[in-house]
């Protein structure tokens, strides 16, 4: 196990890297799991936090009275931050208006009041109130400094598709912002928001229950205020004769291919948190390494490589397995197929999205096999998986678990 250590927020990532199975055939192709693992100390050092609350206040949001709960957590929200924090609320609907400028709460009980001239109307303006939002924090550079946005529904006015709302996330991450997203319901946009989280290195949530908001926004105070490692990314570089064919959970907003290799885009990891990255690589027999990983911190690069070792003796084989890491790639593989088999369910695929548990059941049965691993419990989760998918309060009770194997949760 290597350590990272990050000074600049006086924390120490943990990281392990390594296959699944140390020990590969001689002179077969083979196909294995290289495993990064972060982990971050249970305890950091609190820091300033700058927070921007981007609220959806368009007609839905007075279905059930969840626009009052949101405006009570974020009153809520300002009675707990520290004298170093910042808060600015922002809200969208056709149109965004700023609530609150950026900057310290010291009387709490005027954000409260603030908000009781919030009214819902209108459509949802996600883009518009992105902006508006990252614009408020601009207006600070020291501390930890995030946008959070809440919303139940799918936007409507502006840009509209996961693609350039992302895009601007992305630009966030690039000027040291993180960007989290908050689904409220059951029709919210489950894609776009995660795509928003994903690409702005924050944190993906959902509730059902309004009542539940004021939790949310302390836990993601609580998140960004014990930040351990900002903006992390995890680098691999294949060498010769090992192909690289999938990396679970960064494959989208928060990944892109760096030549015969790939970045996973990390994002922010908080005090007690383990992120993975698990990637699929096959190996030739002539490879005599299967290649570089570079873990980026605030610090800079952290590279290790990844060697190869061969044996002709199936003992010495089996008894190779690392268990740690081969039970990450059961929950990884789980995960994945829960994912794509949820998004068929959604665009009513219904068979296609049986096929993809299935393909994932047999996967899963053949790791046990070769690893001697039981996965009896991811094998559980896609039976019922493809029982209930297509009930859509199931499907959001099923983002956890998803999201959890795929190394977002920890």
């Amino acid at each position: 196990m290597t350590l990272l250590c990050l000074s600049a927020l006086a924390a120490e990532i943990q990281i392990d890297a390594g296959l699944d199975r140390e020990v590969l055939r001689a002179d077969v192709v083979e196909t294995r799991y290289l495993v990064v693992e972060l982990k971050a100390p249970e305890t950091v050092e609190r820091q300033n936090v700058h927070l921007s609350l981007v609220m959806d206040s368009s007609d839905s949001m007075y279905v059930a009275g969840k626009l009052d709960y949101a405006r009570q957590a974020a009153a809520g929200l300002a009675a707990q931050l520290g004298p170093g924090d910042t808060l600015s609320i922002v809200s969208f609907d056709t149109d965004t208006e700023v609530h609150l400028r950026q900057g310290p709460i010291t009387n709490p009980a005027r954000v409260g009041y603030l908000l009781e001239m919030l009214t819902t109307g209108g459509g949802t303006n996600v883009f518009g109130g992105m902006n508006v939002g990252l614009e408020e924090l601009r207006a600070v550079v020291d501390g930890v400094r995030r946008m959070v946005v809440l919303s139940d529904g799918q936007a409507t006015v502006g840009a509209t598709d996961a693609d350039s709302l992302a895009a601007v996330a992305a630009n966030a991450r690039g000027e040291g912002m993180s960007v989290s997203t908050l689904g409220l319901g059951l029709e919210f946009d489950r894609n776009t928001l995660m795509a928003i989280a994903d690409a702005g290195g924050g944190v993906y949530s959902y509730i059902n229950d309004p009542d539940g908001v004021a939790g949310l926004f302390t836990e993601e105070l609580e998140k960004a205020s014990h930040l351990a490692a900002a903006a992390m990314t995890v680098d691999f570089e294949p060498a010769a004769g090992v192909t690289l064919e999938q990396v679970y959970g960064y494959e989208a907003f928060d990944g892109k291919s760096t030549g015969n290799g790939w970045q996973a885009i990390v994002g922010d990891v908080h005090a007690g948190e383990t992120r993975k990255v698990v990637i699929k690589v096959q190996v030739q027999p002539t490879a005599t390494a299967i290649g570089t990983v570079v873990v980026q911190g605030p610090d800079g690069p952290q590279t290790i490589p990844i060697e190869v070792t061969r044996s002709v003796d199936q003992t010495v084989i089996n008894a190779s397995v690392a268990r740690p890491r081969a039970s990450n790639v059961g929950k990884v593989v789980t995960g994945s197929g829960m994912a794509s088999s949820v998004g068929l369910y959604d665009k009513g695929l219904d068979e296609g999205a049986s096929e993809e548990l299935e393909d994932t059941l047999e996967e899963l049965k053949e790791l046990e096999q070769e690893l001697g691993l039981d996965f009896a419990d991811e094998k559980v989760v896609l039976e019922e998986t493809g029982k209930k998918g297509a009930q859509k309060e199931r499907r959001r009770a099923l983002d956890d678990i998803s999201l959890e194997a795929l190394g977002y949760l920890e």
